[in-house]
């Protein structure tokens, strides 16, 4: 299949419940690029990919995706075209040690600090933060991103970990939920619609590594790291 007579799909390289990604190549340039399109395709759909090409496009971050294009067609309604790369959920060479988790939890605060700097919440975290073949961090899902005080931050997405209304202290919160899973692969438990509980740690855990995430997933808001460029820090100062 050929988009607007210009990218080629080439091969699958990541689906999720909203969209589909595939490499692709731009025939006009040459050159490989990531096509995303939405499994279902409506007018919702539209806005919804014309609001992350919006905030994308002024984000110039090594950790945030690039993108290139939005564009419509009649086989996917809309598309949005992106740099090029390979990626994988963190966790997919198995369970991480302390000194890997707090330099993807950095890279991955830095990113959101990208995002945050906009006056965005990200929202999607949990879910969200890809690395590349690499090993580096790339958030590249940005369907949830949302302006600060718009009223969909008052609406739970499933992939908020906090499972409260979204700030740019639910991003805090929920890079410590994803650390601590990259560490012990225990999912955040949510037996109690939005009652959250304190983190509980493996022996093998350093302590100073604990104190950086326990922070940032702590249940109370205010105690949170304030800022992701604190977690940032904080996570790069615990490494080994």
């Amino acid at each position: 299949m050929v988009l607007d007579g210009r990218y080629r799909l080439v091969k699958p390289a990541f689906f999720d419940n909203e969209a589909d990604t595939w490499q692709a190549l731009d025939l006009e340039i040459g050159e490989q690029v990531n096509v995303r399109m939405p499994r279902r395709p409506g007018d919702h759909t539209i806005a919804s990919f014309q609001r992350q090409f919006d905030l994308l496009s002024t984000i110039d971050h090594p950790g945030v995706v690039h993108v290139h294009a939005i564009g419509r067609d009649p086989s996917v309604v809309v598309y949005l075209v992106t740099e090029y790369f390979e990626f994988e959920r963190p966790i997919a060479d198995g369970r991480m040690t302390p000194d890997r988790a707090m330099e993807l939890v950095a890279q991955a605060a830095d990113a959101v600090q990208a995002v945050h700097d906009r006056d965005h919440v990200y929202r999607n975290l949990w879910k969200g933060v890809m690395t590349r073949a690499g090993g580096t961090v790339v958030l590249n899902d940005f369907h949830h991103a949302c302006p600060v005080g718009s009223p969909e931050l008052e609406h739970i997405v499933t992939s908020n970990a906090a499972l409260e209304p979204a700030t740019k202290l639910t991003d805090i919160y929920d890079l410590g939920r994803l650390a601590h899973f990259v560490m012990t692969f225990a999912h955040p438990d949510t037996s109690l619609l939005g009652r959250l509980k304190p983190l509980v740690w493996p022996d093998h855990v350093p302590a100073d590594v604990r104190a950086v995430v326990d922070t940032a997933a702590a249940v109370n808001a205010g105690d949170r790291w304030p800022s992701a460029t604190a977690l940032a820090e904080a996570a790069r100062s615990a490494r080994t």
